[in-house]
């Protein structure tokens, strides 16, 4: 079997979806959809449409990639807590995996 690895982080902030692994100078980009579509055997699949997915070879790799998306994410307080955040992290791997025999 060959496998490959993919992650992506997305953060929920004031009901915008964005993207924590791409960043440009004023923080993570535009606000992405949540679209449904149709998966495998057409099963209905909820997707972001325009998510980066980043493939990783290694732990450090996986790592480096938490640590950048963490540092991108909105904190906030507000009057009932002020250690709690406003946002939502979703932290997402797949995995591929391929029989070498079969395909």
């Amino acid at each position: 079997m060959d496998y490959d690895f993919k992650v992506s982080m997305l953060e929920v902030y004031n009901e915008a979806v964005k993207d924590l692994l791409v960043v440009d100078a004023d923080g993570p980009g535009a606000s992405l959809e949540v679209r449904v579509g149709k998966g495998a055997r057409g099963a209905p699949t909820v997707y972001v449409e325009g998510l980066v997915e980043c493939e990783v070879r290694s732990l450090e790799e996986v790592e480096q990639l938490i640590e950048m998306g963490v540092t991108n994410r909105h904190v906030g307080s507000n009057n009932f807590n002020e250690h709690s955040s406003r946002s939502h992290l979703v932290f997402t791997v797949k995995i591929m995996a391929v029989n070498r025999t079969t395909g």
